[in-house]
């Protein structure tokens, strides 16, 4: 409805003027949930958490690419260990650290209370660790967002049949 009346050509509930790109929802794309063979070996450098989500990831996700999926992998095991590093100093030292205030002479002449940088570099980290978790779809919600629905038969199978079987219980009503 415009000033002075209605507008010419305008259809009752429609929207009007220019279609927005933010008002566009995402087309869920099927993805077949079948397991790999075989996923890529794990870079050499990683410990055994790294390892751990490295087989995780490539066997969990089907919808990675070995090609264009790769790097994204390793610098999210990277940062998973990084992170159990920092996790590991904090559990040691705490998360406020003592350090001694020198003169300029290199005399210790007190001390004081600080927050220990493993504190804020487990932040840091744990932000990046959210973004690449993100890009490689590993919440119902990034799936959505990215327009991925994957599915597979077996797997909803399975996870029905568990949830009524820890849902419904037999009674002897139901015997007869």
């Amino acid at each position: 409805m415009g000033r002075r009346g209605p507008i010419a050509g305008a259809q009752f509930g429609l929207p009007t003027g220019r279609p927005s790109a933010s008002r566009s929802t995402p087309v869920a794309v099927p993805v077949d949930a079948e397991v790999p063979s075989d996923p890529p070996e794990p870079p050499d450098h990683l410990g055994d958490l790294g390892i751990a989500l490295w087989h995780y990831l490539w066997i969990g996700l089907s919808v990675l690419d070995r090609r264009l999926d790769a790097l994204t992998v390793r610098r999210l095991c990277d940062l998973i260990e990084e992170r159990q590093l920092y996790v590991a100093a904090l559990a040691e030292y705490g998360v406020i650290i003592t350090e001694p205030i020198q003169s300029a002479k290199g005399d210790v002449v007190g001390q004081r209370q600080s927050i220990n940088p493993a504190e804020a570099a487990l932040r840091r980290v744990d932000k990046e660790i959210t973004a690449l978790s993100d890009r490689l779809a590993l919440s119902p919600a990034a799936r959505a967002r990215l327009g991925l629905l994957v599915t597979s038969a077996g797997r909803n199978q399975a996870e029905i049949q568990r949830v009524l079987a820890s849902k419904y219980r037999p009674t002897e009503e139901d015997d007869q």
